[in-house]
């Protein structure tokens, strides 16, 4: 990273989406420590206690996401249970785009 920074104007402006926030806050940390501190949007994809702080309390931090994948194991659970319960689970279809 360090090496990529060289080649990057100190006056531009730097939109650091990552792909989790580990590896957003690696490549935050690196942007900051290379002088672009006040010209740096910062997202990432995980929700984790962590960056979610960071986005209320860094100016630099404005997105935030998660995946539905992060919840499966919760939403399938609950399902095993209903289903062994003797609950119906019905299906459920997402609409077709009207293009």
């Amino acid at each position: 990273m360090r090496n990529a920074l060289g080649n990057i104007p100190k006056g531009n402006n730097i939109m650091l989406i990552g792909n989790t926030d580990d590896c957003a806050q690696g490549a935050y940390q690196a942007l900051k420590q290379g002088g672009f501190t006040n010209n740096i949007m910062v997202g990432a994809n995980s929700a984790g206690p962590t960056a979610i702080t960071a986005m209320y309390s860094d100016p630099n931090w404005v997105c935030e996401g998660a995946v539905f994948i992060q919840s499966w194991g919760a939403y399938l659970a609950s399902m095993a249970v209903a289903k062994a319960s003797g609950a119906s689970l019905q299906r459920r279809r997402q609409p077709r785009s009207s293009r």
